[in-house]
């Protein structure tokens, strides 16, 4: 018999109306619930931390607890589901409209076989419109005698005010598919959800919007096709001209209001104002009020989030900085830019910029022969040998803390479960693959382990250690000085759709998950993260810099194309560090003027110059700019969340027009550099290289079930990214000792070149055995020279 926790505990499968009426049956028990006021004042990451503890025990713990202590928990429990299952209804709700909306369309590319009939009908209409109207235009003695005898004038009228046009007859009949789709199986769910849901807004333009979504919910039991009282029905401003025609009905007396067509659209346009967060859900935590993502006290502590981000009090000295840099990179390129072999701006088509490609750089003469000599003084390393040596350098199993009371496991034996643990996470094979007659573990005391240790703090902790002694450890001489710049890239793992954070992707033609890596100059990964298909990737750029596992600070980041938009290098220059992507469109990039009468100046840039900056957008807009950036400075709110607001969904808001006009100035001083300097593209050029590197070496850990994640828990697809990371990070620091021991003990440093040091990397893999039996032997140690531990000698 599954018990009730267990039953609220259960995440959604894939977006279908099973799932979400499941869902809706969880939040209508939890909101018969009286839960304290005061946990809506508690931090997300207190509530989370009690929340895993209830979750991860066993009912006949949780029985034993004193009352108080148990309701306590039991409350904070209630309280975070409520809040999970809030976010998760929106999330279905809004994925499942767009897939009725998307279903017209798809029903008439099943009907091509039918095209040409479809084709002779609507030609047959066009036929009869153009008759009529070449009667009635061109009247003479004819017509009126042999003609309007049989069809009277009038008639024709009549039937051409009728018979719409081509366009109005396609989007009709995609209309009449998706109606059907609805009213038949779509709208089960606005019945079973809609009434447990309460949608909110700041907005005063989208007051008739959460108004309609009101009067919706009143009427959703009324019998008929039409409302009875048309005069209370919002329609300003939540129903568009187009969507009038097909939802009101003029043929009566009075006009009527088509209720299934007044459902279809105020949803259609309920998903897009949720996406940017002008309707938010109360009670929710994704999609909740977004003014709680911003510092609440900015308007009293104005000067402190200022010097939090170190950025100018007065937005016109803030401005003028700016607007300086950007005439002299601007005077500067036009300068310079005939005399550029590399870069052309050429007339047709409509002006572009044409880059010639990076040369190849020169292959190292020796680092093949250093690498063989790793190969043959450690030629069979197992994985989990890596990681053992890495944990007894190390220490990061200490750092992990139970979700609960601690228990009388003494410390060797929880040692060797997390590593087996995390070795099974981190290769995908599971918990069984790693159990054995030598390990002397059992699956059920490794489910129970991992059940109260295997946590993401846990694991994000046990990666800062480690990076942060691979920065100590690393030989200046041969990796160079520690770097501030670091790379950030995706990469597609399959996952099963039962599970909402998997979606379709067009370019991998499966469904799946990203995970994000964030990766320094020397192949240390600093921070991952796992991401829907549909996530922003500057969001995950700017998540990964500002939350990153090392003590150092970030003042540089690589990204590819995806992530060089204005609202990145506007909200990178507010935290501090500078946006440098790696441009593949380049031909279709244009620079920005900082006043319309600098247009004459530079003669060598007409072709490709934009219009000018409106700076007094950005001016206005300057306190809010700051407020935003400090949110994701303090991590009041995450850059996803944040993200979602700034998006062409949202184009009239204030303060993405402000974050646009400040991209579009930076995005132009960058350019600037990008075209003139050709070491500056080699380094974004090399420094994503690495992280796809990085990426590359991913299949050969993360081999299990033909590397694809099958869970549809949130948590555990998270687990397994974060142990991979681990495991990962590991054979980097075993390489790195290996390597640095080598050229040693070998004296190659001297003999190196240059182009050696570049191109040198912990990230190999042939000495390393990925498969087979794993023999966990704690005595056994690899012939390795550590250098803390020598200098602690």
């Amino acid at each position: 018999k599954v018990t009730r926790i267990a039953w609220l505990q259960r995440w959604p499968g894939g977006a279908s109306l099973k799932t979400i009426l499941r869902e809706a049956e969880k939040l209508e028990f939890l909101n018969l619930l009286e839960l304290p006021q005061i946990l809506n004042t508690l931090p997300q990451k207190d509530l989370l931390k009690y929340y895993r503890y209830i979750s991860n025990n066993y009912p006949h713990n949780i029985k034993k607890m004193p009352d108080t202590r148990r309701h306590a928990f039991l409350a904070i429990f209630a309280f975070v589901k409520q809040r999970q299952i809030i976010d998760n209804l929106v999330e279905l709700l809004s994925r499942l409209t767009k897939k009725c909306l998307q279903a017209g369309e798809k029903k008439l590319k099943k009907e091509k076989s039918r095209l040409p009939e479809i084709k002779k009908d609507y030609d047959k209409k066009n036929l009869l419109n153009t008759l009529i109207e070449t009667l009635i235009n061109n009247e003479d003695k004819i017509i009126k005698e042999a003609v309007y005898p049989v069809v009277s004038k009038e008639r024709l009228l009549e039937e051409q005010k009728k018979s719409p046009q081509n366009n109005e007859i396609y989007d009709q009949k995609i209309h009449q598919h998706v109606r059907n789709s609805y009213l038949y199986h779509y709208r089960q769910m606005i019945v079973g959800v809609l009434p447990l849901l309460e949608f909110q807004t700041h907005n005063s333009l989208h007051h008739s919007l959460v108004d309609a979504l009101h009067f919706i919910k009143r009427h959703l039991q009324d019998s008929g096709m039409y409302y009875e009282q048309t005069d209370q029905v919002p329609l300003k401003n939540v129903i568009g001209p187009k969507e009038e025609k097909i939802t009101l009905d003029f043929s009566s007396e009075e006009k009527r209001v088509n209720k299934i067509n007044y459902e279809i659209f105020v949803l259609k346009h309920l998903c897009d104002k949720i996406r940017t967060k002008e309707v938010w859900v109360a009670k929710g935590y994704h999609y909740r009020n977004p003014e709680k993502d911003l510092p609440q006290d900015f308007e009293e502590r104005k000067s402190y989030y200022y010097g939090l981000l170190n950025q100018q009090k007065s937005s016109q000295k803030f401005i003028l900085k700016i607007k300086k840099k950007l005439k002299k990179r601007l005077s500067l390129l036009n300068k310079t830019i005939n005399d550029n072999p590399s870069v052309h701006i050429l007339k047709k088509p409509q002006g572009h910029i044409k880059v010639s490609p990076l040369e190849p750089q020169p292959d190292p003469p020796q680092l093949e022969a250093i690498k063989q000599e790793v190969f043959k003084k450690w030629p069979d390393i197992s994985l989990l040998d890596v990681l053992k040596e890495t944990d007894l350098f190390v220490n990061f199993i200490d750092t992990f803390i139970p979700s609960g009371p601690k228990e009388g496991l003494d410390q060797n034996t929880l040692r060797e479960r997390l590593l087996l643990i995390i070795l099974g996470y981190g290769t995908n094979t599971g918990l069984k693959s790693v159990i054995s007659i030598k390990n002397g573990v059992t699956y059920k005391e490794l489910l129970h382990t991992k059940l109260r240790y295997l946590e993401t703090e846990n694991l994000r902790q046990a990666i800062r250690m480690v990076v942060n002694q691979l920065l100590d450890i690393r030989l200046a001489d041969l990796w160079g000085v520690c770097t501030t710049s670091v790379a950030s890239d995706s990469t597609f793992f399959k996952a099963s759709d039962q599970n909402l954070m998997s979606r379709y992707h067009p370019r991998y033609h499966g469904s799946g998950v990203m995970v994000y890596w964030h990766v320094d100059r020397n192949s240390i990964c600093i921070y991952s993260q796992l991401k829907s298909c549909a996530s922003s990737e500057v969001a995950s750029m700017i998540e990964g810099v500002l939350r990153h596992c090392t003590d150092k600070e970030v003042q540089q980041g690589y990204v590819d194309t995806h992530g060089a938009s204005e609202v990145g290098f506007a909200f990178s220059h507010l935290l501090g560090f500078d946006l440098l992507p790696r441009l593949k469109d380049i031909n279709r990039q244009k620079l920005s003027l900082s006043d319309s009468s600098d247009q004459k100046k530079y003669p060598h840039l007409q072709l490709i110059l934009d219009q000018a900056i409106r700076w007094k957008v950005i001016e206005d807009q300057y306190d809010q700019l700051v407020k935003y950036a400090a949110a994701l400075k303090l991590g009041t709110a995450n850059a996803e969340t944040i993200m979602k607001r700034f998006t062409h969904h949202n184009l009239k808001h204030p303060v993405y027009k402000a974050l646009r006009e400040l991209g579009r100035a930076l995005k132009t001083i960058f350019l600037c550099q990008y075209l003139m300097s050709e070491k500056l593209r080699q380094e974004i050029n090399s420094g994503l290289n690495i992280v796809e590197r990085w990426n590359g070496v991913n299949d050969f850990i993360f081999y299990g079930k033909t590397g694809a994640l099958r869970s549809h828990r949130p948590e555990e697809l998270e687990l397994s990214m974060l142990c991979l990371h681990l495991l990962q990070l590991s054979m980097v620091y075993i390489n790195t000792l290996m390597l640095q021991q080598v050229i040693q003990d070998s004296k190659w440093l001297e003999r190196m070149t240059q182009d050696d040091k570049r191109a040198i990397t912990p990230l190999l893999s042939s000495h390393i055995r990925p498969y087979g039996e794993f023999t966990l032997d704690m005595t056994q140690r690899l012939p390795l020279t550590h250098p803390p531990l020598q200098r602690a000698a």
